[in-house]
């Protein structure tokens, strides 16, 4: 009898429990029993990693200051190869008459003194060569042998492909936030050829049909991989001119979904803090809220302690003293 009293109390307590979580949901949705209990997860303060110190010593943790400077973003363009026009040599008939050979075709390699055609010139029958003056590749040719051509007419164009350009269409606002002398980089559209440099060259007008201006980005090219007339995807870095608070993007670990980043309690302790981010560059993110200037955090090393931390979670490690 007394068996079964007890049971039916401890019934009669967890309806009251149960019943209470949901009278406050109802009188507060906002603020479930779900919400709360993870706000008091999250506000728990022994959410931190411990290491031991052969850990502390095996892990590579770099400690470093939040500090406030200008946010450097990261733009894609897709961009088009071409010859550079400071390495191009174009070839005309210096006087009319007959073309008699052409004795390079396009894709050919020539050096300074290759003979490239041979005209017999209209006015007094004499054959003159059309002779290269440079090291190149016949990029473009419009000679046939046997025909008549004027002088002054574009025999050939040669291009010193061991250093090629790429071109941008800058259009809208990205006009106004790149610059000349801007760190790109480069990549096929396989990704397996990689290669960095700087925009060397923007046009100071509009092109009057695109309404776009064009950028150029000069590259080695002295295996020949970056064939002219592709398309290339550029990422151009551009720097914005107010500084904000800012940390390595890798300092900022998930926990529970949300971002945090680590802060040294001791010298084997480690707190994870919650910090709400705002914008992300190319290698750092923006924090809103969390952080002030010249706090100390992990800069490198928070996702080994993020795994620690998992570690204790499961109950294969100790937590941490505070």
């Amino acid at each position: 009898m007394f068996a079964r009293t007890l049971s039916i109390s401890l019934l009669l307590i967890n309806s009251i429990s149960l019943s209470g979580c949901r009278k406050t949901a109802n009188k507060q949705p906002e603020t479930s029993c779900a919400i709360e209990s993870k706000q008091n997860m999250l506000a728990e303060p022994d959410k931190c990693a411990l290491l031991s110190p052969a850990q502390r010593k095996a892990t590579p943790i770099v400690l470093g200051r939040v500090t406030r400077e200008p946010l450097v973003s990261e733009l894609e363009l897709p961009g088009e190869i071409k010859p550079d026009p400071e390495n191009l040599l174009h070839y005309a008939a210096r006087f009319s008459g007959m073309a008699r050979q052409s004795a390079k075709n396009i894709g050919d390699e020539v050096k300074a003194g290759d003979t490239l055609a041979i005209i017999e010139s209209n006015e007094n029958l004499s054959l003159y060569p059309i002779l290269a003056g440079r090291f190149g590749t016949v990029i473009d040719k419009h000679i046939v042998p046997g025909e008549f051509v004027e002088a002054g007419k574009e025999l050939f164009v040669i291009a010193d492909l061991s250093a090629i350009t790429i071109h941008l269409a800058i259009v809208g606002q990205d006009a106004d936030v790149i610059v000349k002398g801007a760190s790109a980089e480069v990549s096929d559209l396989t990704g397996n050829n990689r290669a960095k440099g700087m925009l060397n060259y923007i046009s100071p007008f509009h092109h009057e049909e695109t309404r776009s201006l064009t950028g150029r980005i000069l590259l080695p090219n002295p295996k020949g991989v970056w064939k002219p007339g592709a398309l290339v995807r550029v990422r151009i870095q551009h720097q914005e001119s107010t500084p904000t608070l800012q940390v390595p993007s890798n300092a900022i670990q998930l926990v529970d979904g949300l971002p945090h980043v680590f802060i040294p309690e001791t010298d084997v302790e480690f707190m994870a803090v919650p910090v709400v981010t705002g914008r992300k560059g190319v290698s750092r993110t923006e924090i809103i809220k969390g952080l002030s200037a010249g706090d100390t955090i992990v800069l490198s090393g928070a996702f080994e302690l993020k795994a620690q931390m998992a570690i204790q979670a499961m109950g294969e490690a100790g937590g941490c003293s505070h």
